[in-house]
């Protein structure tokens, strides 16, 4: 059962609990999906949103409430955010939109002197890819909008990253996926589940993790 499939199900009341919990352990489990976004698809579905193909809004209040409980379900399940009701004139689909584009960059305290500090030392130390450019990394960090700005490209090692990662940004909520929507390691996509397990990995190079801590914390010295 795909989405699409699942959503119609919920809509005509052939979903109990049970069955979607099952399914979002499903999605979570067999293709990393995005639980949160599930969640807050089944909401905007019961407000009018047009998803999964779909060219008519929900406006059975039967129809409604399934969505609403299912929405619930899984929020309550996974310890997840729930959706309010849009204010009136607000678009429920660019909302929808919004949340998602959250998940595409991270927020730091630093200062615009040290974020490009820190790029720049990630460059020399040979952490990112040569060619990579101010403006992507400014992307990333949240000071300008990601658009359709490119991944990064990670030239070190995966361990790495996502220590790098913890250290600057472990305080962003989700944020393997955000490194997953920002980062490519040695030009290949990664996945939130492997990063998440690669975390602070005994066999890593504690030098090398120290040298990433240097360029956070502002004192790294380049070889050169």
């Amino acid at each position: 059962m795909n989405t699409k499939e699942f959503i119609e199900q919920v809509i005509s009341g052939d979903l109990g609990k049970n069955d979607v919990l099952e399914f979002a352990s499903h999605v979570k489990r067999d293709y990393n999906g995005d639980i949160q976004a599930l969640a807050d698809d089944l909401f905007l579905l019961a407000h009018g949103a047009l998803l999964y193909g779909r060219t008519q809004a929900v406006s059975d209040w039967t129809e409604i409430d399934r969505l609403e409980k299912a929405a619930s379900v899984i929020s309550e399940a996974y310890g997840l955010d729930s959706m309010t009701a849009s204010e009136p004139g607000t678009d429920p689909e660019q909302e929808a939109e919004e949340k998602r584009s959250a998940n595409d960059q991270f927020s730091t305290n630093k200062s615009t002197e040290e974020i490009e500090s820190i790029f720049n030392n990630l460059k020399d130390a040979g952490f990112i890819d040569k060619q990579t450019l101010l403006a992507q990394w400014r992307a990333v960090c949240g000071f300008t909008k990601r658009g359709d700005t490119p991944k990064i490209n990670w030239t070190g090692k995966q361990v790495e990253l996502t220590n790098f990662v913890h250290e600057l940004w472990g305080s962003n909520s989700d944020y393997w996926e955000r490194t997953v929507n920002c980062f490519l390691v040695n030009g290949s996509k990664q996945k939130a589940k492997t990063l998440s397990s690669s975390f602070q990995k005994p066999e890593s190079n504690k030098n090398r993790v120290a040298l990433l801590s240097s360029i956070i914390k502002g004192t790294y010295t380049s070889s050169t």
